[in-house]
């Protein structure tokens, strides 16, 4: 089944992992990656890459083991909760082996997140997750990146609280409008959010104005 784009973007703020998968996919790979880490950490919960409910497996390895897509989605852990299995670099070459898994697929077990690049209609890969019963297709469309974007990107990198900045940004996605005790505004494709959390790696959450200024950031440079 395909998703519109309103629809992916619905699955991407609150997925469920009802079916065997998704296949995420467009020209954009860091959006694509942004969307399908999302959608994995959304659906294992806090704790589950602690709980080693997430299993990641690249294109390679999948070729050259086909049956190890099956064995992954049918691997049971230790810990109670959602099994995910990622594939970060799908492609054609994985279609028959991703093919055999959703037809093998029954309830309880794990959910499959297939990220890739720009696939055209008449990819294997796409044509087996859009007629798929029990499977969907999220399309990233190469448009600028809106407000839900940024704030996906932002709190997938340690980001806390957001709020939506009262401003009219007339800048570049991703740049740094304002740094003040409110917080970090920054541009949006239409408008602005107000970053005013963040959490560091393996630091506690501070206000987004003392980050700010120790990753010595200043207005006018652009967040990746």
């Amino acid at each position: 089944m395909k998703l519109s784009g309103r629809d992916a973007q619905a699955f991407f703020r609150k997925p469920d992992a009802t079916g065997a998968g998704v296949l995420i996919h467009g020209a954009d790979a860091s959006r694509v990656s942004v969307h399908g880490k999302e959608v994995a950490e959304k659906l294992l919960g806090p704790a589950g890459a602690d709980e080693m409910r997430l299993t990641r497996l690249s294109a390679g390895e999948i070729r050259r083991d086909p049956a190890a897509l099956q064995d992954a989605l049918k691997a049971q852990g230790f810990f109670p909760g959602q099994q995910v299995v990622l594939v970060e670099d799908g492609g054609d070459g994985i279609a028959k082996a991703a093919g055999a898994a959703l037809d093998d697929w029954q309830q309880g077990d794990g959910f499959l997140i297939v990220l890739a690049g720009a696939l055209p209609p008449r990819s294997s890969l796409r044509k087996l997750f859009e007629g798929a019963a029990n499977a969907r297709t999220a399309p990233v469309y190469d448009e600028p990146p809106g407000r839900a974007d940024i704030e996906a990107a932002l709190k997938t990198a340690g980001i806390g609280r957001i709020e939506p900045a009262a401003l009219e940004a007339d800048a570049p996605p991703g740049t740094v409008l304002s740094i003040d005790r409110e917080g970090v505004a920054v541009a949006c494709g239409r408008g602005a959010v107000r970053l005013t959390t963040v959490t560091p790696p393996g630091k506690p959450s501070m206000p987004a104005a003392d980050w700010a200024h120790g990753a010595r950031l200043k207005v006018g440079d652009r967040l990746a």
